[in-house]
């Protein structure tokens, strides 16, 4: 029933852009819950156009507020649209949730919270797909907390909620520096906490990059195909890409027998213009346009799957380093360091020059 919960989420964020399929497991998800404790946080009504899907957002946060370690009362801010503030931890800090509908919406919503309120909170939203770079530095910088929803609640077997999020993680506790550990790179919450060399912890908004970075740096010097890592880092990966070789099975056969008939053509093309066999020469210019164009798709056909992890995986991690640079000093020279001992490719490992373990 996971599953169903995290594309509430979704469809909670984007449902004009939810697809028609996504819709369904969501009703299917409203009828499955029907004997849920208290009140389902939406409805589905009929029309004309069939079933519509409304949301009780006072039962949704109520649902979500029951299940954190708070203080669970609910309240409107009516200066910030689509923010709600859920309640307090025991060490009196404030949990926000919000409903952004775009990065903007989720900038705006930063901004009006720290305008608003001087001390650290939490904030809360269904995913983190409108959590940009520089919102979450903002967040980070001010002593602040950000968790995405879909990564930590689930429904059990009974249909109650559960939620794996900690009354330390909502009260903003930053970690102590602790030198016996000078490089760290962990996931809090819906960021990365980041120390190198013994340096101040900074933080990184979470992204792609960091996930197959994390599994790069506890995994020094293992060379590991870039298909292999997109499923360490998201195991719901696993079996969408394939790793194909040209040499083996029916295409090599295919590649060979068609590179055949094209060196042929080419020689009849040679005759025929030598003999200024026009008709003839032309019909071979076809042939081997029509065997060349085949012999391509052929050959992208074996590398697709390969090419297109290669560039997802590499583009992802570029892009954190080009974050780093924006972290301070520390980040810089961890963006440095990275550049240095991470080989990009199809085979991706990280070689450290000198010995590091990372925690």
């Amino acid at each position: 029933m996971r599953t169903y919960l995290e594309i509430l989420w979704q469809f909670l964020e984007s449902p004009e852009q939810t697809p028609n399929t996504t819709q369904q497991i969501v009703r299917k998800f409203y009828v499955d819950t029907k004997n849920m404790r208290g009140r389902r946080p939406f409805c589905l009504v009929g029309h004309s156009e069939g079933l519509q899907i409304y949301f009780n957002y006072t039962s949704l946060f109520q649902h979500i507020g029951s299940v954190l370690p708070i203080s669970s009362w609910m309240k409107h801010i009516a200066t910030t649209p689509m923010v709600w503030r859920l309640g307090r931890t025991d060490e009196d800090v404030s949990v926000f949730i919000a409903i952004p509908k775009s990065e903007m919406d989720t900038a705006s919503a930063i901004d009006q919270l720290l305008l608003s309120y001087e001390k650290p909170f939490s904030l809360l939203t269904p995913t983190n797909t409108y959590l940009s770079s520089v919102s979450g530095r903002k967040l980070t910088n001010n002593g602040c907390r950000y968790y995405a929803l879909a990564e930590f609640f689930s429904i059990d077997s009974h249909g109650h909620w559960r939620s794996s999020l900690t009354s330390k993680q909502l009260s903003c506790k930053h970690h102590t520096v602790d030198e016996s550990k000078p490089y760290v790179f962990e996931k809090v919450g819906g960021v990365w906490r980041v120390v190198f060399d013994n340096s101040r912890e900074f933080f990184l908004p979470h992204s792609k990059g960091a996930s197959y970075l994390e599994y790069l740096l506890h995994h020094p010097n293992q060379q590991i195909h870039v298909i292999d890592l997109e499923v360490q880092a998201f195991p719901e990966m696993n079996g969408h890409r394939q790793r194909r070789k040209i040499k083996d099975g029916s295409r090599s056969a295919s590649l060979a027998n068609i590179n055949t008939k094209i060196a042929k053509l080419n020689a009849d093309l040679d005759m025929f213009r030598e003999k200024e066999d026009q008709v003839s020469a032309n019909e071979c210019v076809h042939e081997i346009e029509v065997l060349s164009k085949e012999c391509d798709r052929i050959k992208r056909e074996v590398n697709d799957d390969g090419e297109r992890a290669r560039s997802t995986v590499c583009k992802a991690i570029r892009l954190v380093y080009r974050n780093l640079h924006k972290c301070g000093i520390a980040g810089q020279k961890f963006s440095e360091h990275l550049q240095l001992s991470v080989d990009l490719g199809y085979e991706i490992f990280y070689n450290p020059r000198t010995n590091i373990k990372w925690d």
